[in-house]
């Protein structure tokens, strides 16, 4: 468990084994806007996961982003107003272009 501060708020990153949660039955990580808690699967959950150890981390790294731009815009207040910040394909995408378009603009030296 570690907190983590998103435009202001805090809140709390867990992982959880996905049969004692029952919010993990048909995802592999949730934002809880009410509760300030984001949740990740527990990538080591063999039950769940069939992928090899050198890939847990960039996984893991990869749910956590996706649940953290659900956070960003819970706390932008996009996802209370806007119908592309509730699409779990836009967030998703955001997810995984984001280390793509971080190496782009460090390359560039644009990334600050």
């Amino acid at each position: 468990m570690r907190q983590v501060d998103i435009l202001g708020t805090k809140y709390t990153i867990e992982v959880h084994v996905s049969h004692e949660d029952n919010m993990l039955s048909e995802c592999s990580g949730y934002c809880d806007e009410a509760k300030k808690l984001i949740v990740c699967a527990d990538v080591n959950d063999k039950a769940v996961f069939h992928i090899d150890e050198e890939d847990k981390t960039h996984v893991y790294n990869k749910i956590l982003r996706h649940e953290i731009l659900h956070a960003l815009l819970n706390e932008s207040g996009l996802q209370e107003n806007s119908t592309w910040a509730r699409d779990e394909t836009c967030v998703d995408w955001m997810a995984i272009m984001y280390p793509k378009m971080k190496k782009l603009f460090t390359e560039l030296g644009i990334e600050g």
